[in-house]
């Protein structure tokens, strides 16, 4: 049984998402740091739930949301709480916890990419694995 591989280059990832085009803000060297680290998490070996275009496209959309996350911090904007509101006087505060049963709920969710990752990979994983938590800590 040979052991084939998805392909995924920063053309692609370009082409795909038009939002990642510009080459002076996201070089290739930048994007291709990037698409390494999804690697990391998602294995480009062809196999199990996700297969060929899935396989490849979820590894693009988690390039999308690690780079929109890098986006964020750069920029100072990395919420880690939801925002509501209370205020006494004038003194205002608008935290609460994220409304996730889980933290990679909330991890996958800061972005459009990474909640379009957990919708394939929830879809793609049924039976087979579970994604955002343990089914030991259900109560």
């Amino acid at each position: 049984m040979s052991t084939t591989y998805v392909t995924v280059t920063v053309a692609e990832f370009r082409t795909l998402y038009p939002a990642f085009a510009d080459p002076v803000k996201y070089p290739d060297a930048v994007l291709a740091d990037t698409l390494d680290l999804a690697t990391c998490y998602i294995s480009t070996r062809n196999y199990g739930a996700l297969q060929d275009k899935c396989r490849q496209r979820a590894i693009y959309l988690l390039t999308a949301h690690l780079q929109t996350l890098k986006d964020m911090i750069a920029a100072g904007k990395m919420q880690v709480t939801v925002t509501s509101g209370a205020s006494i006087d004038k003194v205002s505060v608008t935290l609460a916890m994220p409304p996730m049963n889980s933290q990679t709920q909330w991890w996958f969710n800061i972005s459009t990419y990474g909640s379009s990752l957990l919708a394939l990979l929830e879809i793609k994983a049924t039976p087979g694995f579970y994604v955002g938590g343990s089914f030991q800590r259900v109560l």
